[in-house]
């Protein structure tokens, strides 16, 4: 699945469980651990504390794999 794909299920799924992604800070902790591992090898070592800092970051590894 494309970033872009996974963050557009993400955001439809996360209105199910709001308290799971109440502050920017959850929701990116949950979308980085939903991240393909590949993507995530790169991304994760990365303490991002947005969820926009983080797909932003996800697009661009993408890109290079």
């Amino acid at each position: 699945m494309s970033v872009a794909d996974y963050e557009a299920k993400f955001t439809e799924l996360a209105r199910f469980a709001p308290h799971m992604v109440d502050t920017d800070y959850k929701k990116a902790r949950k979308f980085k651990g939903g991240l393909d591992l590949d993507i995530l090898d790169r991304v994760g070592v990365i303490n991002l504390p947005t969820h926009v800092n983080v797909l932003d970051r996800a697009l661009m590894a993408e890109v290079i794999l």
